[in-house]
C-alpha cells in the first residue's frame, strides 16, 4: 500500500473503491480483503464513521450537499448512506481535507465508476 508524505495510505482511486465498497457491508466484506493493513486501515476509518454517525450529525449534515454535488447516488439507501457520510467525514478529518478538496478526492474515484 502507498503511503503518503504523512504515513497515511495513499487516496487513489482503488484505495477509495476498497473503502467504500465494504461500506454496505463491512462484517461481510472487510474478512475479504487479504492486506492486513488496508483491512486494519478501513476497520479505522469505520469506527470513525461510526462515532461520526452516532455523535457528529451537523457536520454529517454539512457533507450531504458535498457528496450530493459529486454525482454518486450514495444517498438513496439510509444505511448505506449514513456509512458513507461518516467515511467521508473520516477521511475529511483524518487527512485534514477542506470540503472542496473531499469533493475532488471523491470525484477521481468515482469518474469512470
Amino acid at each position: 500500500m502507498k503511503l503518503n508524505m504523512i504515513g497515511l495510505p495513499f487516496l487513489d482511486k482503488a484505495l477509495l473503491g476498497a473503502i467504500f465498497q465494504v461500506a454496505p457491508d463491512p462484517e461481510a466484506l472487510l474478512p475479504g480483503i487479504p492486506d492486513p493493513a488496508l483491512r486494519d486501515f478501513i476497520e479505522m476509518l469505520l469506527a470513525m464513521a461510526l462515532y461520526n454517525i452516532k455523535y457528529r450529525q451537523q457536520q454529517l449534515n454539512k457533507l450531504v450537499p458535498v457528496l450530493a454535488e459529486v454525482g454518486e447516488d450514495w444517498l438513496s439507501e439510509p444505511e448505506t448512506a449514513s456509512r458513507v457520510l461518516g467515511l467521508s467525514l473520516a477521511i475529511k478529518d483524518l487527512y485534514g481535507m477542506r470540503p472542496d478538496t473531499l469533493k475532488a478526492v471523491l470525484r477521481q474515484w468515482s469518474a469512470g465508476g
